[in-house]
């Protein structure tokens, strides 16, 4: 069986891979790239902190690429005017993708020197403060609570992680590399990543609330329709088309997530599916490719994409 930690992100879609039996190739369960385990993967295998991952985090929070200055975009906007021209759009993608890295990554560093104040009530005082005095606090994270904090090495993350420990979130608890995620006895979720592919190397500290579940309507109608009457109808759908369904579920056990996977199966995703402690995934007979995930304290999330999506 593959090993569920070692895992990075598509560099074509942006899911999830994993290695596959012979531990030689990284293959996406859901576009179905093949990556070989080179020197370059390895690194990126070995970080979550690649250049991929900040790319991400960019457009899963666009505040933070709003934030670039107009002069910038001003300056960005005539290169593309005139290095259009010359070497075509395929390159200059390669070109502005880059430049919009470098100023991210600068503005990042700036961000990181400003003194922040540790939060003495709410979700974020769940926390242990970080010995960094300095860093950047998301104002928009919604009902949870994240911020950056400079980190010099990989080690004084692990301390902090080990104070995160004994205030409770170990439940759950899923390490892999740079990466630290788990749950406390009240289903607050706590995730930790450390980033050193610029410098400073930073500490990214976030905690989200339980799940706000709600009894949901299993859909009748759409790719979702495909996908079998769960074990538990408490959650919230976070996606629904005719083309994709994305739903987070609450009061289903590992056992039970053990047990829908095979009824899964036998529902017909039974093409090139495979199935793991905490996750499965499969193809129908059309080619709807289905994921659904153990997120920890007894909580799923199920995920299906037609095949033309």
């Amino acid at each position: 069986m593959a090993d569920e930690n070692l895992h990075m992100e598509c560099s074509e879609c942006g899911g999830t891979m994993l290695l596959d039996e012979q531990q030689i190739m990284l293959v996406c369960p859901y576009c179905g790239n093949r990556e070989p385990m080179d020197e370059v993967t390895a690194s990126r295998l070995n970080a979550k902190d690649a250049k991929e991952a900040a790319k991400e985090k960019r457009a899963a929070q666009q505040h933070k690429a709003q934030q670039r200055s107009n002069a910038g975009k001003g300056i960005k906007k005539a290169f593309l005017a005139v290095v259009g021209v010359i070497v075509g759009l395929g390159i200059l993608g390669g070109v502005m993708s880059a430049i919009e890295d470098a100023e991210w990554e600068a503005e990042q560093a700036n961000r990181l020197k400003t003194p922040y104040t540790w939060p003495t009530s709410g979700i974020g005082s769940m926390l242990p403060q970080p010995a960094a005095t300095t860093g950047y606090i998301d104002p928009y994270a919604g009902s949870g609570f994240e911020i950056d904090v400079p980190c010099e090495s990989e080690n004084d993350c692990a301390l902090y992680i080990e104070r995160v420990k004994e205030a409770g979130f170990t439940v759950d608890a899923s390490t892999s590399g740079s990466r630290y995620e788990a749950y406390n006895a009240d289903g607050y979720q706590v995730k930790i990543y450390y980033y050193t592919y610029q410098k400073p190397a930073y500490m990214e500290i976030g905690i989200e609330p339980p799940l706000e579940a709600k009894l949901i309507t299993w859909p009748t109608i759409g790719v979702g329709a495909k996908v079998p009457l769960p074990p538990s109808t408490m959650g919230v759908i976070e996606n629904a088309s005719e083309k994709d369904f994305c739903a987070k579920l609450v009061n289903v056990s590992r056992e039970a997530f053990a047990t829908y996977c095979e009824s899964c199966v036998k529902a017909g995703f039974d093409k090139n599916y495979s199935i793991y402690d905490d996750r499965f995934w499969g193809e129908n007979s059309v080619g709807d490719r289905l994921r659904v995930e153990y997120i920890g304290f007894d909580k799923i999330e199920i995920s299906i994409y037609a095949k033309d999506n």
